[in-house]
């Protein structure tokens, strides 16, 4: 079943780095265009080795590998001097309501998704899979955490780890406030929530009782899914046994604090023809209704009720300055989902399973791989940025989701699907540059496998 382990990391150099939160960032994928440069500013911040720039004389992936080498030749990171799992605590505010949200840092083995060990729910990009392909092949490193859920219905795996944590915490930081407000929600203002505390877990006896309650479970994938499938390509490609192993995150699926946000999809070259086709041959399958965008929470709330018992998606589109919108509601489940064979009931009753095989394919004629390979789709998690985006005419038409469920994530990953790619945003994210997991191999180093810890 999934093995894990406690490991020793390697962590930034408190002499030499005197403030966490200058140093950490969402993941690579999350991080907004309009705000790389605050983190780029930064000192020593984990995005230039995330998301590097091209440097003189050297790619952006070579560059990666040179700072890496650089920060540990410098000691920049100092090595841990004890095995352990790491307790972390996020707090974060979602829908106006505080939230704690709490799980822990392991090394996990990687395993093959037919062997039912760890699973996936989404499928994925070949070109953000070739990026980090690439960036892994140069810094032989897998430089974020992946974020990984268990069903833990007593909650024992993490009762144990707070009963036997170290009395003071690891680290404690709260992250720095964006500069960038404009298009702050109100949801979610900060990717990486308010406040972050990591605790040591170092008895090797605790440690192991652990690993054992975490053996026969499944894991899951919440984030990170191109990271997972890379590693996993890397370690079969090198065949060192060290490669096997990668940074995850893991929580349990029963925790209340664990949100999921909607992915909302925003469209280019949407035209006047689309938007016909879809107000014409959606009322086949679904109510139009009206859909006001005076209020935007409003609107949501709206597009929420609606989708207590149906399927329900809010249409904006920009028609040469024009906004338009509709809000679609399925009327009979049974005609709808007959148009989506080849799936499981727990695929095929999902939102955005729905709006990708039946609105996208079937009713506005888009093929899915030619959509992700043109750039015509994107995604966006804030709501008023995407409904600003269609209206200052960036994209075209947006389509308005409602979240999916954590326990829809297990079913259909249970059932060895895979759901359309950003069909669930975790939050908060899980941050980049608390951990790096390191393979070294030259004069210094025999092949290990190394964890990086920064703060």
């Amino acid at each position: 079943m999934a093995d894990i382990k406690p490991f020793n990391g390697y962590f930034y150099n408190p002499k030499k780095i005197k403030n966490f939160a200058q140093v950490v960032a969402p993941p690579y994928d999350v991080i907004p265009l309009e705000e790389r440069e605050e983190y780029y500013a930064r000192k020593y911040n984990v995005i230039n080795l995330i998301l590097p720039k091209e440097a003189a004389k050297q790619d952006k992936y070579s560059h990666a590998a040179s700072l890496l080498d650089e920060w540990l030749k410098n000691e920049i990171f100092i090595k841990d001097d004890k095995t352990a799992f790491y307790l972390y605590r996020q707090n974060f505010l979602a829908n106006g309501e505080d939230f704690l949200r709490k799980g822990f840092f392991a090394l996990v083995q990687l395993e093959d998704f037919k062997e039912g060990k760890i699973l996936p729910h989404e499928n994925t990009l070949s070109s953000p899979k070739e990026d980090r392909f690439k960036l892994m092949s140069a810094t032989h490193a897998n430089l974020s955490p992946i974020f990984l859920i268990y069903s833990d219905e007593n909650n024992r795996v993490m009762k144990m780890l707070e009963e036997n944590r170290e009395k003071s915490p690891f680290a404690d930081f709260i992250p720095l406030e964006r500069k960038n407000a404009k298009y702050i929600q109100r949801g979610f203002p900060h990717p990486l929530g308010k406040k972050h505390t990591i605790w040591r877990i170092s008895s090797p006896q605790v440690n192991e009782k652990i690993q054992e309650m975490i053996k026969p479970k499944t894991l899951y994938i919440a984030d990170g899914h191109h990271r997972y499938e890379t590693a996993l390509k890397f370690w079969k490609e090198h065949k060192k046994d060290a490669y096997r192993w990668i940074l995850a995150y893991i929580s349990p699926i029963e925790d209340d604090s664990l949100k999921i946000f909607p992915a909302h999809r925003v469209l280019k070259t949407f035209s006047k023809d689309d938007w016909g086709k879809l107000n014409e041959k959606a009322k086949g399958f679904f109510w139009l209704k009206e859909l006001p965008l005076n209020n935007i929470d409003e609107s949501f709330k709206l597009i929420e009720n609606e989708g207590q018992k149906r399927h329900a998606f809010g249409v904006v589109y920009n028609n040469n300055g024009v906004i338009k919108t509709v809000l679609l509601v399925s009327k009979n489940e049974k005609k709808l989902l007959h148009q989506m064979d080849g799936h499981s009931p727990a695929w095929k009753h999902l939102d955005v399973s729905v709006l990708h095989s039946l609105v996208f394919s079937n009713i506005l004629g888009y093929e899915e791989k030619q959509l992700q390979d043109s750039g015509r789709l994107n995604y966006e998690v804030d709501r008023y940025k995407t409904v600003e985006s269609v209206k200052n005419g960036v994209y075209h038409a947006a389509f308005l989701l409602n979240p999916t469920k954590v326990e829809e994530v297990r079913l259909v990953a249970n059932r060895k699907e895979r759901m359309p790619g950003k069909a669930t945003y975790f939050y908060p994210k899980v941050s980049s540059g608390l951990f790096i997991n390191v393979y070294r191999k030259n004069n210094r180093f025999r092949i290990t496998c190394e964890v990086i810890i920064f703060f």
